[in-house]
């Protein structure tokens, strides 16, 4: 699958309705957390931008820029951000012994609302695996625990580590 404003590439897997909005929730819950960001909500974009709202996820980049750019506006926001999952397989086993790992991509870009652009892009993309089959992912082992972990646990350790960059990055910015 191809991300429609990086351009990237993913393995793509079917995603669910159900996990589309866990990851949504996900994102605005530990966004809100940091108290840095003056969140409007999905449910009032749609209200206002059912139309729009339907029309992005076929939208090419310029486009998509475009209608963000307007909702943005709409709203006198600063920045609009968006995210896509393009893939969310749960692992089969146990925390011990799996047959198949977990597996999940995603990206997150913030969109500035004045000029349309895309001031900072991350994404996530990760299988895991067993600390034998790759000494350099020690981190994602300890973060699990010396488990296998679920697709929810990876999703958690990737939102958290991007909303961190994320911080990082608008430092020194007006809130």
């Amino acid at each position: 699958m191809r991300c429609p404003i990086s351009e990237n590439t993913f393995r793509g897997a079917r995603v669910s309705d159900k996990v589309i909005a866990y990851m949504t929730e996900l994102l605005l819950r530990d966004l809100s957390k940091k108290d840095i960001f003056s969140i409007t909500y999905p449910e009032e974009v749609k209200r206002e931008f059912l139309d729009l709202y339907d029309s992005i996820d076929n939208a090419n980049r310029k486009l998509l820029l475009e209608y963000l750019r307007q909702i943005g506006l709409a709203f006198n926001a600063d920045a609009v951000i968006l995210g896509h999952i393009f893939r969310w397989e749960e692992r089969i086993g146990s925390d011990f012994a799996a047959s198949r790992p977990a597996s999940v991509a995603f990206d997150i870009h913030l969109v500035g609302v004045e000029k349309g652009e895309v001031l900072w892009s991350d994404e996530f993309d990760k299988t895991q695996r067993a600390l034998s089959e790759n000494l350099l992912d020690i981190k994602t082992f300890i973060k699990g625990k010396g488990k296998w972990m679920t697709a929810r646990k990876l999703a958690e350790m990737g939102i958290t580590n991007m909303i961190n960059r994320l911080i990082k990055s608008q430092k020194g910015c007006e809130r």
